[in-house]
């Protein structure tokens, strides 16, 4: 007789809705993104619906160390077009003059351009941030874990400074030119000291008179070059400008760099970022972002006009002019946009900068020009003014301020009319109150 065996009955598991799925793990993602503690990486395994969403959140920023790098590969594979946003963190040391950070910032770059020169695509955003050495046991970074490290990305700025920092008004104190106090020495104060803060000197390459651009591997996937202010401590020119050469597919450069005042080991940071011997801008750029600290009691020593731009950032700048179509600079704009210069700007689309011109008819593409202005240098008594092409003959201008209101005289509000069409164009002028948040993002 056959020997036959009953297969046992199995009840089936009630199943969630797709949609209420979808919820729970909009939840657990944004859990995730709120509290940096919170691994949502274990859900991964729920099921390849969810593997897929969570790893695209998971990849789509990721923060990189040199000990990263060595799995970076790896952890990638499969998944190279999750990555938007790339994050590489130098970790200094703590002793001055220390030829290691030198050496893993040299180690750390070419490693991680020869992995990205094997990318396909287009679009990614690749930032470089100088983490400052801990002192006196105190550590102006969270702590990292040693493992393959992903974050949702850089984390908040009051999150990343120690609570001296968290105030952008405290940072005066580091000017080691103007003290707040005559009776009161930055070496006396009872908070990091500068140094420690910004680091001994700027990071360079191991060996910056051999490091060209044949030492580091071409990268056609990044379009964008970051470097927050977040990160105090800078790269040298010389060295930006190696990794700038080494991104053929550039279109976006923004660069955020700290003043350190007159303090003998940083005298020569004096010099244009752009000087002749120092970045030039690559041909396909197409949006540039510079920001250089102005607030400092060095910026404000009589007699010196404020915000003013250095004649030799508009060299550069003018050979990019017929192409370049964003452009927002934290100087006066008075030297670059001379009405009576020889350079035209034809395919600008946004402005933003430090003082008012009239020169916007040499811009035919012009679409947003904004102008930043702090009344006695104070942050939180601010006016922006905006000006916005609408349409073929329409336009508006918004005024935004919070410590009184502001009138454009005939003469000013017919220029602008005049941009857009001479004749019987739409022209409107809208007032607006600029708020706490408005104002601290500004």
């Amino acid at each position: 007789m056959p020997v036959t065996t009953r297969s046992a009955n199995r009840m089936s598991r009630p199943k969630i809705p797709y949609d209420i799925q979808l919820c729970v793990l909009d939840w657990l993602i944004a859990l995730g993104k709120a509290d940096s503690s919170v691994d949502v990486s274990p859900c991964a395994t729920v099921c390849k619906t969810w593997q897929v969403v969570i790893e695209r959140e998971l990849f789509r920023h990721l923060t990189l160390t040199l000990k990263d790098l060595e799995l970076f590969s790896k952890y990638c594979r499969g998944r190279k077009h999750y990555v938007k946003h790339i994050l590489l963190e130098i970790w200094l040391c703590h002793r001055v003059g220390n030829d290691m950070d030198t050496v893993c910032f040299t180690e750390a770059t070419e490693t991680l351009f020869l992995e990205l020169s094997t990318w396909e695509g287009h679009g990614i955003t690749l930032e470089f941030g100088i983490v400052p050495s801990s002192a006196r046991g105190q550590r102006f970074y969270p702590g990292r874990s040693k493992g393959f490290y992903i974050r949702y990305g850089p984390p908040p700025r009051k999150r990343s400074l120690d609570g001296h920092l968290r105030n952008p008004d405290r940072l005066e104190l580091f000017d080691t030119y103007g003290e707040p106090s005559p009776a009161i020495h930055v070496s006396e104060l009872r908070m990091p000291r500068p140094l420690d803060i910004l680091g001994p000197a700027h990071l360079t390459f191991h060996d910056d008179s051999k490091v060209g651009t044949s030492l580091l591997a071409k990268v056609d996937c990044v379009s964008k070059l970051l470097i927050r202010r977040r990160y105090m401590p800078k790269i040298s020119i010389q060295s930006l400008s190696t990794i700038v050469k080494s991104l053929p597919s550039l279109e976006s450069l923004q660069l955020e760099r700290w003043c350190y005042g007159h303090h003998p080991l940083y005298h020569h940071d004096r010099a244009s970022d752009f000087d002749g011997m120092g970045l030039a801008l690559p041909e396909s750029l197409k949006e540039l972002i510079y920001y250089k600290e102005c607030a400092d009691n060095y910026e404000h020593r009589g007699g010196e006009e404020l915000h003013r731009l250095d004649p030799l950032f508009i060299s550069p700048l003018t050979k990019v002019a017929d192409r370049i179509e964003h452009i927002a600079i934290s100087f006066s704009g008075s030297k670059l946009l001379n009405p009576n210069a020889n350079y035209e700007f034809t395919a600008l689309k946004t402005l933003a900068i430090t003082s008012d011109t009239t020169v916007a008819k040499r811009m035919p593409k012009l679409e947003t020009f904004e102008i930043w202005c702090f009344k006695n240098q104070r942050p939180l008594e601010a006016r922006v003014f905006t000006y916005e092409r609408l349409g073929e003959y329409s336009s508006c201008i918004t005024l935004k301020d919070n410590w009184g209101p502001l009138k454009l005289s005939g003469r000013v509000q017919n220029a602008w009319k005049q941009v857009v069409n001479e004749g019987n164009g739409t022209f409107e002028v809208k007032h607006e109150f600029l708020t706490f948040g408005e104002t601290q993002g500004v």
